[in-house]
């Protein structure tokens, strides 16, 4: 091989590293009805877009629940869909926000909640049930 091929291969080497490294963390976050009353949204068919935004509001340890929000916001990269009477879906995520690099992983037992625009269309799902949101597979 010549040293121009050579090179040339070691540009393209170096630009695609270089996207990769640009490409925000990937996971899969479980969202789950979470109703406090029984039966409650249990019959509706809600459909959460891609593009939909969840935010760190605290954590969950041995059943206690604590307000020790992140500033790390997720969204979903493909439409996911809660059929009638199902309770969970797993969906795949990025991370959009996550300015101080906090990992998210499943380990940290953190937990998240629907965030947006009350007027925007592809946010609609935000107010059809109460949900619990969680991290089922590390963002890398």
């Amino acid at each position: 091989m010549n040293l121009s091929v050579i090179a040339a291969l070691g540009m393209v080497a170096s630009h695609s590293a270089l996207f990769a490294a640009d490409k925000p963390p990937a996971g899969v976050i479980q969202i789950c009805r979470a109703s406090l009353i029984e039966g409650l949204h249990q019959n509706e068919r809600i459909v959460i877009p891609a593009g939909a935004t969840v935010v760190d509001i605290g954590f969950v340890r041995d059943g206690r629940a604590g307000s020790e929000a992140r500033p790390v916001r997720l969204a979903t990269t493909r439409v996911a869909e809660l059929p009638t009477g199902s309770n969970c879906v797993f969906v795949p995520a990025r991370v959009e926000w996550n300015p101080k690099r906090l990992p998210v992983r499943v380990a940290d037992g953190r937990r998240y909640a629907p965030t947006g625009s009350a007027t925007a269309y592809q946010n609609q799902w935000m107010f059809l049930a109460t949900y619990r949101i969680t991290v089922v597979r590390d963002f890398r």
